[in-house]
């Protein structure tokens, strides 16, 4: 059977202070005496401590822009995001999954474009539909008040007019013309 140590750990007060969730405590060698860290955590208090607003840096990127509904309101927001980049108040990583998801969207305005254009098309046609059956309903109420009376009115047969200028049938005797292709070309 093994012994176990029971010696104190006299670098204890040399060991970094800042412990994770679950309660396990940083091996690193303290940095900074008057907190008690090392160089990760020293680090890591500073980057939380200056980071920005997060409501004023989603000011900042999104300016004036409404909506990406326009390659111009995308263009917009990477310019920002770029300027953000560039003075450090923006991760990489954050701006890196920001440019990705504009590039998503740049993507998907040929599509939104080409729904806009079948909405207007089919609004387009409505109000056409619309305007030829007013003009329709117009036209039978003035043809409807301009008719004669029923009892003198020429009865109206069901068969279709013939045309006046029907051509004369051919003389008995003369060459037909051809019917079809197949005929032409015996």
């Amino acid at each position: 059977m093994s012994q176990q140590s029971s010696k104190p750990c006299s670098t204890n007060h040399s060991r970094c202070r800042y412990s994770t969730v679950d309660g396990r405590r940083c091996r690193l060698r303290v940095l900074d005496d008057q907190s008690g860290l090392c160089f990760r955590h020293v680090r890591l208090n500073q980057s939380q401590a200056s980071a920005p607003d997060p409501e004023a840096l989603a000011a900042e990127l999104l300016g004036s822009i409404e909506d990406f509904q326009t390659a111009e309101a995308v263009n917009l927001f990477l310019g920002n995001l770029l300027k953000q980049l560039a003075a450090q108040r923006i991760e990489r990583r954050d701006a890196i999954a920001l440019a990705y998801i504009s590039q998503l969207l740049l993507s998907s305005l040929p599509a939104l474009d080409r729904q806009r254009a079948e909405e207007r098309q089919a609004r387009e046609l409505d109000e056409i539909a619309k305007s030829i059956k007013a003009h329709h309903a117009a036209h039978l109420a003035a043809a409807s008040a301009t008719a004669k009376p029923s009892s003198q009115a020429a009865p109206v047969s069901a068969s279709r007019p013939v045309p006046q200028h029907a051509p004369a049938s051919p003389e008995p005797g003369s060459p037909q013309p051809p019917r079809d292709y197949a005929s032409l070309r015996s």
